[in-house]
């Protein structure tokens, strides 16, 4: 049975894999094109397969027409920059339930996917992200231990 997921989804820990997911949706009350579904459609298309061909969408790809998913801003490093900076420009429009969800499904990304141009911008946008907080950011170990499975014990935290 195919899944909506990339491969490479499947490899990683169920907990990673649900902050990721959690975070595709976006924000509720914002602008119609908010740079935050630029960033959005950046995720998906790391994360989902294309709906129109059940793969993977190729670097750099986009389809006209289609506002769910799109491969060439992250794969750009300018296009990348820009939409960062036009989303942190707007911080203050997204609610931070839905801003800590994506931070970390940038850092799941940033660690896991198997593009190294495509993981290290996805961790740009959290340690920045992280900045913006003005809090420390988790070594990418600490993210990995801290959303591991398993079963937690109170002193094992």
């Amino acid at each position: 049975m195919p899944s909506v997921l990339q491969d490479w989804m499947h490899n990683i820990p169920l907990r990673q894999q649900g902050v990721i997911i959690l975070a595709l949706r976006g924000p509720d009350g914002v602008r119609k094109e908010s740079p935050a579904k630029a960033i959005l459609r950046s995720l998906r298309a790391c994360v989902m397969n294309s709906g129109r061909k059940g793969v993977p969408m190729e670097r750099h790809e986009v389809f006209d027409g289609d506002s769910f998913m799109r491969m060439d801003l992250i794969c750009d490093n300018k296009l990348w920059a820009q939409a960062l900076r036009d989303f942190y420009s707007s911080i203050d429009e997204y609610n931070i339930h839905f801003f800590q969800h994506l931070i970390h499904a940038a850092a799941a990304v940033g660690i896991n996917h198997p593009d190294e141009q495509v993981r290290g911008n996805w961790w740009d946008f959290y340690t920045f992200g992280c900045h913006k907080l003005h809090v420390t950011p988790e070594t990418k170990a600490q993210f990995t231990h801290r959303l591991r499975d398993g079963r937690r014990e109170a002193e094992d935290e």
